[in-house]
């Protein structure tokens, strides 16, 4: 079992500031799943460290098995005991295919060469990744590898596993799926920790706690959880003023990856004006990323063009193209190079021909209207942010260059429910001032919509 008692975390840098958490208590058994939840920032991932031996407590303890996580000498044990599924395990994934990198570490633990194959391909198998053995990581979407990266949790067959938020990149089918890995886990005796903003069905887990204001508390169980992904209230009707001066299209767009032979995208063509709300979705892998990557002249087409005002997209340099059309990645992390918070939305600005007060005015601007402080997170490094605080910047980055069109490639995912509310209301605002929005989501969200479009073996229909 493990067991925390009296846990208490205080951020090195924090000054003053009050404890992330104080004096928590909590057990996770063998054969028991514990789903948590919790806003962003909250102190979730900190805490899942601590389980795993990644942070030695000064304040309480954790013990894995009788294990004390304070003592060096059970260091070892402990890590290979528990198992932690990081938030962004994707993003450092370092072989070159999916069997090597499942087999890495194992090689680490010195297993025989026949065992670490047998393993690998188990876990492959057990992730929906046995055919993808030989392809190169590189290739697989950001939902494959994070099915990538718990394969290499998998075939380590710790007793105790901790998924930080697995879900974030996965459509509604992986969810399932996910769901079903986790039940036979549970049914194996393994105990799990489930981080995750989404909703499950009262019979999918064990116990249901929330972590908030530094304390841990039980979530009572209502009688009635439907399974409903991300999806939120609709926000009250908006002004519906329009700006003429904006028009973007697709014209018989066709896109296929270098040395493929066949097209992701086949012969699409749409347009969208001023003050539109857009929901594009499509399932994990159907190439909504690469088409907003189009819209926004970051990929060249391989047949057909994106215009924008009467221009080809890819004719505009590049501080032209953000002011006309802003792109939030999928993965936040990925664009964040700044150094502090204020130096991340800074950068962008700086091309824009600014003044030092114009450029902080705007940062401020654009912090405020994602939820993030102002002043107090300035000049803290990005790095230091939680998952969902790192999306926020990301999208204040963009929002501080105003662009005509905001794009948000299903950065909604990193956000707690009231997160996700906030940045809808906010696109709703920016979209009664006559912007474009297209938000990217693998379903739902359609109730906040004013045209949708489903991207779907490389077709798009268009509502």
């Amino acid at each position: 079992m493990i067991e925390v008692r009296g846990l208490s975390h205080r951020p090195i840098s924090s000054g003053s500031r009050p404890k992330l958490f104080e004096r928590l208590d909590l057990t996770l058994a063998p054969g028991e799943i514990v789903w948590l939840s919790g806003r962003n920032g909250a102190g979730k991932t900190t805490l899942a460290r601590y389980l795993a031996g990644l942070l030695i407590p000064t304040e309480g303890s954790v013990t894995v098995d009788g294990f004390d996580t304070r003592d060096l000498a059970h260091l070892r044990e402990v890590r290979r005991r528990v198992g932690l599924l990081f938030q962004e395990s994707h993003a450092h994934l370092v072989a070159q295919t999916p069997l090597e990198e499942v087999a890495f570490g194992l090689e680490n633990l010195a297993f025989p060469p026949d065992e670490i194959e047998r393993r690998a391909r188990a876990a492959l198998e057990r992730v929906g990744l046995g055919s993808y053995a030989a392809h190169t990581v590189e290739a697989l979407i950001p939902a494959e590898r994070q099915r990538l990266a718990l394969a290499g949790l998998l075939a380590l067959k710790p007793r105790y596993f901790i998924f930080d938020e697995p879900d974030i990149a996965a459509d509604d089918r992986l969810l399932r799926e996910l769901i079903l890995l986790f039940k036979e886990l549970r049914s194996e005796g393994h105990g799990i920790l489930l981080i995750s903003h989404r909703e499950f069905p009262e019979r999918f887990y064990d116990r249901a706690l929330r972590l908030e204001e530094g304390r841990l508390s039980i979530v009572e169980r209502s009688g009635v959880h439907e399974f409903v992904g991300s999806r939120v209230p609709r926000p009250p009707n908006t002004d519906k003023t329009r700006e003429r001066s904006f028009v973007l299209e697709a014209r018989n767009l066709s896109f296929a990856y270098e040395g493929s032979s066949g097209f992701v995208l086949r012969d699409l063509s749409c347009s969208v004006g001023a003050g539109e709300f857009i929901v594009l979705q499509g399932r994990a892998g159907a190439g909504k990323s690469t088409f907003v990557q189009l819209l926004a002249g970051l990929e060249e087409p391989t047949q057909g063009e994106v215009v924008v005002n009467g221009r080809p997209i890819r004719a505009l340099r590049a501080s032209e193209r953000v002011r006309l059309v802003g792109l939030v990645f999928q993965e936040p992390s990925q664009q964040l190079l700044g150094e502090s918070v204020a130096a991340e939305i800074e950068l962008g600005l700086e091309a824009q021909n600014l003044s030092a007060s114009e450029r902080e005015a705007r940062a401020r601007w654009a912090c405020e209207s994602v939820g993030l402080d102002w002043e107090e997170l300035r000049a803290r490094s990005a790095q230091t942010l939680s998952g969902g605080e790192q999306a926020r910047l990301a999208i204040a980055a963009i929002l501080a260059l105003d662009p005509q069109m905001l794009i948000l490639d299903e950065t909604l995912y990193a956000l707690d429910p009231d997160g996700q509310r906030q940045i809808l209301t906010m696109l709703q605002q920016r979209r009664s001032q006559g912007k474009t929005i297209l938000l990217v989501v693998s379903s739902g969200f359609e109730e906040w919509a004013e045209r949708l479009w489903v991207l779907e073996d490389g077709q798009l229909r268009c509502f």
